[in-house]
């Protein structure tokens, strides 16, 4: 049998035992992950610190304030006070009135429904916002779990197939295979060094992504329930 039989035996071994360190992997992760709740709170603990998120709190809370406002009457009382003196009188006499103006068109109705439109619409673009954040915060823990998993892969690989180069080196001098197998083995562990610098880039990148959404590192011990849920998330409501 060639060397290079015996390489691809060895790539097929590093497949077989990339596997079930992956299969491995997923099942402690299935048991360690946690659940749903978990998440959520560990989601919204970063989401209420994100500007983005606070500005829209705040807009809530100024077209809450806008609609206690349109509640108020329109027109307010006016109290209208008067003196007058009459010829050859020596008092004054003094007069007080009250004046209310009417509100026949109902623009306090109109500013109302107008204030309480406006506020669920600041409602509802925090809640979109909210998603879209958390769908990229989880998008962004996902390239996390499985950069970290090929990047491992990946370096078993490399160091398998260098193993294969230093073995092949020998062999090549001890005159039992030709130059040509050793120079096909040097190729495999430069295709596996690049494989594997990609995975790590992948990772780095996924980190960044995640450290521009939360504003921090993500945590060393990151993990995710085994299955997520299909339906859409409720709509979410600060208390």
């Amino acid at each position: 049998m060639s060397f290079i039989t015996c390489l691809r035996a060895g790539l097929c071994a590093c497949l077989v035992t990339s596997a079930a360190t992956a299969w491995s992997s997923t099942i402690q992760l299935s048991l360690a992950a946690g659940n749903m709740t978990g998440l959520s709170q560990f989601i919204n603990q970063i989401l209420d610190k994100t500007p983005e998120i606070q500005a829209a709190h705040s807009a809530i809370e100024a077209a809450q304030a806008r609609l206690q406002g349109a509640g108020l009457p329109i027109y307010n009382p006016e109290l209208e006070l008067e003196g007058e003196k009459r010829e050859g009188a020596d008092h004054y006499d003094y007069g007080i009135g009250l004046s209310q103006t009417i509100d026949l068109h109902d623009k306090r109705s109109m500013q109302e429904r107008a204030a309480q439109a406006e506020l669920a619409a600041t409602q509802s673009a925090l809640n979109a916002l909210r998603q879209t954040k958390a769908v990229e915060l989880l998008d962004a823990m996902v390239r996390i779990l499985n950069s970290k998993e090929i990047t491992s892969l990946t370096k078993r690989c490399f160091q398998l197939l260098e193993r294969f180069q230093t073995l092949a080196e020998k062999r090549h001098s001890a005159g039992d295979i030709p130059l040509i197998e050793v120079e096909l083995t040097r190729l495999a562990v430069a295709e596996a060094a690049m494989t594997h610098a990609l995975a790590g880039g992948q990772l780095v990148e996924a980190k960044g992504d995640f450290f521009t959404l939360a504003g921090k590192l993500p945590p060393k011990r990151l993990h995710l329930p085994a299955s997520l849920p299909t339906y859409p998330p409720a709509e979410y409501s600060r208390e």
